[in-house]
């Protein structure tokens, strides 16, 4: 969130671009923004998790939500900017773990839901 730049082009593998007026200052703050908002919604976790238990389903069913869009849907918005790696160098490594992260959060849900009957 802090440091935009470094995971924009390190982590998520996009390339630099270049122009007048210089676009990735832009580009950076929108992923700074991004980064802010996975912030917020993992502090909302936390406090599902502390204070109201039975809502951990919810919280897992929108966890689900995303993952299954970064493992179906990323992969055919990422075709139109993976152009001849005019904008990207390689896949970033949150799509890339996207299906084994969805199987364990299909697991996690369905073991929230199940109540121990002792």
């Amino acid at each position: 969130m802090f440091f935009e730049q470094y995971g924009f082009h390190q982590i998520a593998n996009f390339q630099v671009i270049s122009g007048d007026p210089d676009p990735m200052l832009l580009i950076y703050r929108f992923f700074s923004l991004w980064g802010f908002a996975q912030l917020i919604f993992c502090i909302v976790c936390w406090i599902v998790i502390i204070r109201y238990k039975t809502l951990i389903p919810l919280m897992y069913l929108l966890w689900l939500f995303e993952w299954a869009f970064r493992t179906f849907g990323y992969p055919l918005i990422r075709e139109e900017i993976a152009v001849q790696g005019l904008y990207t160098h390689g896949m970033t490594p949150g799509s890339v773990g996207a299906p084994y992260i969805l199987i364990i959060l299909l697991v996690l849900f369905g073991l929230s839901i199940f109540k121990n009957n002792n």
